[in-house]
């Protein structure tokens, strides 16, 4: 991480090298990140839009890292653009979309989100991208009308800059000084001629053979035929440039040019100067026209020949993508087809360990059952043999009715002294949860104490400790 303290003593080639190395769209043109190529050439790439603002939304980038597009070379841009005019023209025809938005935002300001400047293209809809439309302001025109001066000064000073004195500078840069320069250079071709330097005087003179044709071989004057006349005059325009040029930008300069040259007055005689000069204009006009149309047929069969490639190109990353897209959504459905039967298998497993759950406390609940079962058995068990041991003190000297008295007068004796033992009980909880836990080391202890002995005495430990267990329950 750099910090301000070195940005600040950074040469600005280190700051844009920097800027390079941390530029997402230069990783991507290294391949350091990947990315959908819809075009590329030796300037330019063109990828699909990650985060596209719409199907088939489009970037068109240069390889070299340009922050913004004043720091564009005009070549490079002139390629770029190109490149995003022909994505754009197969964007529409591929997409089989009503139109393209193609713009550039340059700097924050105007929106621009990275940096590195690129195009945008964007396929276009009737309704759609309506926030591209930009709004009026009719009372700002008089501040427009006002900075036109200051417009066009400071763009003749920067195409000056760029261009020097040539034609494009003159065009583009401040009007009123470039329609003086051209009014100079005319001023100076006039008094050029004047002087007898004219571009007639010196290209346009007769050939040996057209002098021969007008005057014989001997100089004798020879009449030309209307035609001759015509072939020679078409000759001469059509070989000397500069005769053309002075016909076609001055008549009434190129009529006083002959008048000092007696070959060339009978060679144009009877010729209007002013009709011949609007005819060649229309003849080169035709040949510009044709020259231009030609041109634009070659630039057009050029650009539907890289229209189809990238055209191609756009399909071919379409059915990679929809290919993409449909293994990941097998891959997806697959996945959930597992992860359905490993639930599954998890809910049977969940449903088998509750069986067993539920088995084992039925298990327990017998066994428990069981033993209490046992446990009354044994107390019924004990309270018969405590009856038959009183039937066995009492002998033959009472009745049976007597001897049942006498148990319950025991039991009632003995429900005394279990209040005793409850009473001891609550107030030494440790001593009644060493009597449940450890019996034979409670008596080893209760055999030191004679005076919790009494509390204990004639209770049966083992009937006392059931007793307990059953109210606890």
């Amino acid at each position: 991480m750099v910090t301000q303290e070195e940005l600040e003593k950074m040469s600005p080639e280190e700051i844009a090298k920097l800027q390079k190395e941390n530029c997402i769209f230069c990783k991507l043109i290294a391949g350091q990140i990947p990315s959908q190529k819809v075009y590329e050439d030796e300037t330019t790439l063109v990828i699909l839009d990650i985060n596209p603002a719409r199907k088939g939304h489009m970037l068109v980038l240069p390889k070299e890292h340009y922050q913004v597009l004043p720091l564009m070379p005009p070549d490079v841009f002139d390629k770029v653009f190109a490149a995003a005019k022909l994505v754009a023209k197969a964007a529409k025809k591929a997409l089989v979309t009503n139109d393209v938005a193609l713009f550039l935002a340059n700097g924050a300001v105007a929106g621009q989100q990275s940096p590195h400047a690129l195009f945008h293209v964007i396929p276009k809809d009737d309704g759609e991208l309506s926030h591209f439309s930009v709004p009026e302001h009719p009372e700002k025109k008089e501040e427009n009308d006002a900075l036109a001066t200051q417009l066009q000064h400071n763009l003749g000073i920067m195409f000056q800059k760029r261009f020097g004195n040539s034609t494009q500078a003159k065009k583009a840069g401040n009007v009123h000084s470039a329609i003086a320069q051209n009014t100079d250079a005319q001023k100076s071709s006039q008094t050029s001629a004047v002087r007898g330097e004219s571009p007639l005087q010196k290209t346009a003179s007769l050939s040996k053979e057209q002098a021969v044709a007008t005057h014989g071989e001997k100089g004798n004057r020879v009449a030309l035929s209307s035609e001759q006349r015509q072939e020679m005059i078409a000759n001469m325009i059509e070989q000397n440039a500069d005769v053309r040029e002075l016909l076609i930008t001055n008549p009434e300069e190129f009529r006083s040019m002959i008048a000092k040259d007696q070959q060339l007055v009978e060679l144009f005689k009877n010729v209007d100067i002013h009709v011949l000069s609007s005819q060649v204009k229309k003849v080169l006009q035709r040949k510009k026209e044709q020259s231009v149309q030609t041109i634009a047929n070659d630039k057009t069969a050029d650009d539907e020949n890289d229209t189809n490639k990238t055209e191609s190109k756009i399909r071919a990353s379409q059915k990679i993508y929809e290919k993409e897209r449909q293994e990941e959504i097998a891959k997806e459905k697959q996945e959930g087809r597992v992860k359905e039967k490993q639930e599954e298998r998890e809910k049977k497993e969940d449903r088998e360990e509750i069986k067993e759950v539920e088995k084992g406390k039925q298990e327990i609940k017998i066994g428990k059952a069981k033993k209490e079962g046992l446990d009354k058995e044994k107390e019924k068990q004990e309270e018969e043999n405590q009856e038959s041991l009183v039937r066995k003190r009492a002998g033959e000297r009472f009745s049976d009715q007597e001897i049942r008295d006498s148990f319950h007068k025991e039991q009632h004796i003995d429900n005394a002294r279990l209040e005793r033992v409850r009473a001891y009980f609550l107030e030494k909880p440790k001593a009644k949860a060493l009597f449940l836990e450890d019996r034979a080391y409670f008596k080893t202890l209760l055999a030191k104490r004679p005076d919790v002995q009494v509390i204990f005495e004639g209770i049966d430990l083992e009937v006392l400790a059931r007793r307990i267990q059953e109210v606890g329950k």
